[in-house]
Order: structure tokens, then C-alpha cells, then sequence
């Protein structure tokens, strides 16, 4: 349930402040929330799996070099975000969670990654990334906030957890964010 607050601070602060401080603030809260959640989710054997097993190791570090390499061209090419997100969005991969199945949005994730990870650089920088319009912010980080406090009371906090952590965060507060900050 802490997850869930951390990510309505994170998407109210992503969306809503102007500055550089508080959306980066608010990306880390995101980022924070959404492993939490997703960690719940997968379950402490799963996590050592995937951090102790050599082929897990070296999917994390593919991941965050495809990421950061993604990253720097997206904070080159800020333009392309939208059509890269656009171009991966449909698919999906097969993944095995313990005894589960899931089809997760990987490609869209690890675009949308590197699509923070470039609007963080420009800020850190102190380059111009305009924040979206209070007309477009504050619906969405009402919802994210409703939504994130509707798990207080939901009876299937797994049902829950998944669509705060793989639809809610990444999508509402993340999408909306880097697509109003980045691609201008």
C-alpha cells in the first residue's frame, strides 16, 4: 500500500510542478513504486533468480544498456519518442513468472525507459523540457491518484499491483509526462 502512495506523489509530481527538482523527484518516486509493486508481484525467489543466475544478469544488463543507449538518442533526437513508442507498443513477450505466464509490454517498457532517462539528462542539464498543460496534468494526476488510492481498499492486491505497476504508472504519468516534456 506504501508503493501505491509513493506512485500518486510520483505522478502528481511528474505532472503538475514546473522546474527540474520535483519532476525528477517524481520520476524516482515512479521508478521506486512501480519496482515495489512489481517485486510483490514476482516474489523474492524470482528476484534472486533473476539477479543470481547468470542468463538473468545478463538480461538486467542488456536492458539497462539498451536503455541508456536509448536514452542518449532520445535526448539527441527528442522528436523520434513518439514514433518509437508508437512502433513498439503493440507487442509483447512471453515471460515466465514462477509458475505464471505473462505477456508483458517489454519493447514499450524499455522505450518509454529510455525516454525518461533522456527527459532526466535534459533536466539535469538545464535544458528546456516545457511541463504538459495544467489542462492535460491535472486529470491525469487526479486519476493516478484515485486509482493509486483505490488499491488502499481493493480485496485482490495482486489484480491490483498489476495495474498500477505494469498500466497505471508507466502509462498514465509516464507517457503523458515524456510525451509533453520530451517531444516538444
Amino acid at each position: 500500500t506504501v508503493a501505491a502512495l509513493v506512485g500518486a506523489l510520483g505522478a502528481v509530481l511528474v505532472l503538475v510542478p514546473r522546474g527540474r527538482a520535483l519532476p525528477l523527484a517524481g520520476f524516482a518516486a515512479l521508478a521506486l513504486a512501480t519496482l515495489a509493486l512489481g517485486w510483490s508481484l514476482v516474489g523474492d525467489e524470482d528476484i534472486a533468480l533473476l539477479y543470481g543466475d547468470p542468463r538473468g544478469i545478463a538480461l538486467v544488463t542488456v536492458g539497462a544498456v539498451a536503455a541508456i543507449l536509448g536514452g542518449a538518442a532520445f535526448a539527441r533526437y527528442p522528436a523520434v519518442v513518439p514514433v518509437a513508442l508508437l512502433a513498439v507498443a503493440p507487442f509483447r513477450v512471453p515471460v515466465e513468472l514462477g509458475t505464471e505466464d505473462a505477456f508483458l509490454l517489454l519493447p514499450l517498457y524499455l522505450v518509454l525507459a529510455a525516454a525518461v532517462l533522456a527527459l532526466a539528462y535534459r533536466l539535469l542539464l538545464g535544458r528546456e523540457a516545457p511541463a504538459p498543460t495544467l489542462l492535460l496534468a491535472l486529470p491525469v494526476a487526479a486519476l493516478v491518484v484515485l486509482t493509486s488510492l483505490s488499491y488502499l481498499w481493493t480485496w485482490d492486491e495482486r489484480q491490483g499491483a498489476i495495474v498500477l505497476a505494469f498500466f497505471v504508472f508507466p502509462f498514465t504519468a509516464g507517457l503523458a509526462t515524456v510525451l509533453a516534456r520530451l517531444a516538444r
